[in-house]
């Protein structure tokens, strides 16, 4: 959208990382706004995990939320103050939903690891034994989406530790639970 029509916009959203300037997220939100008749704008803005704070701060009136790419998610988990089962599990947050609360301004959510999944089965891929090369927060979520699947799950990164130090998810030992998103009635972990 151009600045008259984000001006215009009832609900204003962005993707926010770094590297940003490549994201087709702009593009692809404002065609599904325009298909679903929404009056909304959605940006991009660069930002590293040191600037997160002070731009939520900054953004807290007049934005509806914020999807989040490298380096931010974990920094958006620190700064959410209430959290998805998803989220809370993982450490990684990839949305952040602008609440009607001064005291409590941010929802955090974790949608990699159900959108992963989600992608893996209509793909109909075998994933009996997955691995993940990586230990950032997308590797965690590709973990968890494997966990979810039911499947093994191994993790390596180049430098030979496996998301977030060593854990049963960098061992290949099978894991047990779920880590599946609740988009209605999910029951929030609330910061103090």
């Amino acid at each position: 959208m151009g600045d008259g029509e984000a001006e215009a916009a009832t609900e204003r959203l962005a993707v926010l990382g770094s590297p940003i300037a490549h994201s087709k997220s702009p593009a692809i939100h404002a065609a599904a706004y325009r298909e679903l008749g929404l009056a909304w704008s959605y940006g991009r803005e660069e930002l590293r995990a040191d600037e997160l704070e002070g731009f939520l701060a900054a953004h807290a009136r007049g934005w509806r939320g914020f999807s989040l790419t490298m380096p931010l998610k974990e920094e958006a988990h620190r700064l959410a103050s209430i959290l998805d089962p998803v989220a809370e599990e993982s450490g990684v947050v990839n949305t952040l939903l602008r609440l009607d609360s001064e005291a409590q301004p941010w929802a955090g959510f974790n949608t990699d690891v159900g959108g992963l999944a989600a992608a893996i089965r209509r793909e109909g891929l075998d994933a009996a034994r997955t691995i993940v090369i990586g230990s950032g927060a997308t590797a965690v979520s590709a973990v968890l989406a494997a966990r979810e699947l039911g499947r093994i799950a191994s993790a390596c990164s180049p430098g030979g530790s496996s998301p977030r130090g060593p854990s049963p998810i960098g061992s290949g030992r099978r894991l047990r639970g779920s880590a599946r998103p609740r988009p209605t009635g999910w029951s929030p972990a609330r910061r103090s």
